[in-house]
């Protein structure tokens, strides 16, 4: 046998034995988990929240691995490690597409149900028969979508993430995914909360109401309209910051005098 060949058998049994030895690891983790699930009974937590965990875990990779390659990895480990604390029920609107987002989001463990629409998927978040809702939010080419905004405007729910949706086929419209849970998601420091208003019938209210963001220095990420029978036009905010933020908890003090209703949709990272 030639040196070359014995090095290379050498390398391919030293990545064997690293293998297992990963495997290992990865049993002791789920072990963790199944324990930690033994002994918390409270809601189930979005995955995403260990956002700050992922980005720990690349800086400390540094450039042995593309960055990318350790969210994915890390990620799916935290996913289906956070199925094995507590069975999660994922109610989904939308189709395969929305589906696939939310296996991305939930893991391989994960219960996911379809159902017949974002109010049907609202209200199984609402009753507690499911614990977070995977919902058409935005397509790229038509904006937010009225059937999703709808029916977190009338709920107790509220987004708490999105999901980007990988690029379609050519043709196809893009969209974005959100996620409805009851639990709001907490402060992260770069977050988004998007809002619906409606204003009283006057000139100028559209204004007097956005004027408050500018006021308090919160930057106005994005503004679209849509009539609505009865109310004229419902207006669809989406503002840096969290919805406890001293300079947007102000802001939407403000506005509440200057609009007819008001709904707080969420808050969720960035």
């Amino acid at each position: 046998m030639s040196d070359t060949k014995r090095e290379m058998d050498e390398l391919r049994q030293r990545r064997g034995e690293l293998d297992r030895e990963i495997l290992n690891l990865l049993l002791k983790r789920a072990r963790l988990s199944r324990e930690v699930g033994a002994r918390h009974s409270g809601p189930a937590k979005l995955p995403s929240s260990e956002r700050d965990t992922l980005e720990a875990l690349v800086t400390a990779a540094g450039d042995e691995l593309p960055p990318e390659a350790v969210r994915s990895i890390f990620r799916e480990i935290h996913t289906t490690c956070r199925s094995l604390e507590a069975p999660v029920r994922v109610v989904f609107a939308g189709g395969e597409a929305s589906q696939a987002a939310a296996r991305r989001q939930f893991g391989p463990l994960a219960q996911l149900d379809p159902v017949g629409g974002a109010a049907q998927a609202i209200a199984l978040v609402a009753d507690r028969s499911a614990s977070f809702a995977v919902l058409p939010y935005e397509s790229y080419s038509e904006g937010a979508m009225p059937s999703t905004l709808q029916a977190l405007r009338f709920s107790d729910a509220h987004i708490v993430a999105l999901i980007d949706e990988e690029a379609p086929a050519q043709g196809e419209g893009q969209v974005r995914y959100c996620v409805a849970a009851l639990r709001p998601a907490s402060r992260t420091g770069h977050d988004i909360t998007a809002l619906l208003f409606t204003t009283n019938d006057r000139p100028g209210a559209l204004f007097d109401s956005l004027k408050h963001f500018a006021e308090r220095g919160v930057n106005l990420r994005k503004i679209q309209s849509r009539p609505s029978s009865g109310e004229g036009y419902v207006f669809f905010v989406e503002v840096s910051g969290h919805s406890t933020d001293r300079s947007v908890v102000a802001a939407i003090e403000g506005i509440k005098g200057q609009t007819r209703t008001l709904k707080i949709l969420g808050s969720f990272p960035a």
